[in-house]
């Protein structure tokens, strides 16, 4: 079974008594922005906690900063189903071999990315399809990344690069 997954902000996708209980927060779109009527995903296997570390290391390596990161996930076949259309595109995380398991939901409107709202609110909400990494876990990720010459220092960003030397050398005293 393969899954998609998407990093959002938790606490917005989290019932509000201003709304019904199965009314989903318009705040939850910004976790859904688009670009070109395409939304950003990383497809994985199974949801093993290795494949989430995977997919939580892809989506680390393209930030500015350690930090902790929410992952929540959805069955593809659903959005299959939905009539969801993807197509590949290689994901921008300098981790070469995770390139490939990035792609993009394309062709969306608001009706589709309202569908995607929906599956997600339940993935998060009743089906426990969600993950924190907390900071202590991300910097343990990248490091462990690092040491498996997975990763490579010079290919973070600037700021990045510049933490997780600091956190280096505060490792190895």
């Amino acid at each position: 079974m393969a899954y998609l997954a998407r990093e959002i902000a938790r606490a917005k996708w989290d019932p509000k008594p201003d709304l019904g209980a199965g009314e989903i927060s318009a705040d939850t779109f910004k976790d859904l922005r688009t670009d070109k009527s395409k939304l950003s995903l990383w497809t994985f296997p199974n949801s093993a906690l290795a494949e989430l570390e995977e997919i939580a290391l892809a989506m680390a390596t393209t930030r500015t900063s350690i930090e902790k990161l929410d992952l929540a996930w959805v069955e593809k076949k659903i959005l299959d189903e939905k009539g969801i259309l993807f197509g590949n595109e290689p994901g921008s995380t300098p981790v070469a071999e995770l390139r490939a398991k990035h792609l993009n939901a394309v062709s969306l409107d608001v009706v589709r990315i309202a569908e995607i709202a929906k599956f997600v609110a339940d993935a998060v909400r009743n089906k426990n399809q969600f993950r924190r990494f907390s900071t202590a876990e991300i910097k343990k990720i990248i490091v462990k990344a690092l040491e498996e010459k997975r990763l490579r220092l010079e290919d973070l960003n600037s700021d990045l690069k510049r933490k997780i030397e600091e956190l280096l050398g505060k490792h190895v005293e």
